[in-house]
């Protein structure tokens, strides 16, 4: 049973997801465990979203296999340097894991999205900033 507490981060955390229901679902998971989620359709918008605020998570849902979606993943990290960034795939195996690291990732989450790991992730991420390389 989790205990419903209030906002510990400052600062929000960013999902990209196009599919919009299963977004606000995740959303919906993660505001109720107390963290400010920004929901962003596109890979410019969330862009865009990155020029206007800090965003302390990037949770981003990837196809791996889609080297448009590699170049996002590229794009983002560039983009905010200081955000941890999870990547959701539908294999999260060994092999995508070093992918997602290669294209700025910090760590990789198989698809479906357990909310409970999720908010584990985010709440260890939270505690600490991210180093700079």
């Amino acid at each position: 049973m989790r205990i419903r507490r209030h906002p510990t981060s400052p600062f929000p955390a960013l999902l990209l997801e196009p599919n919009l229901v299963n977004a606000v679902q995740l959303a919906s998971r993660l505001q109720a465990a107390g963290f400010e989620i920004r929901i962003e359709g596109s890979t410019e918008s969330a862009l865009q979203a990155q020029r206007q605020s800090f965003f302390f998570a990037l949770i981003v849902i990837a196809d791996l296999a889609d080297k448009d979606c590699l170049v996002a993943l590229d794009a983002l990290r560039r983009r905010s340097p200081r955000s941890w960034m999870i990547v959701a795939t539908s294999n999260c195996d060994d092999q995508a894991r070093n992918v997602i690291h290669r294209h700025g990732g910090d760590t990789g989450i198989s698809l479906p999205i357990d909310p409970d790991d999720l908010i584990a992730r985010l709440d260890a991420f939270q505690l600490r900033a991210r180093p700079s390389f």
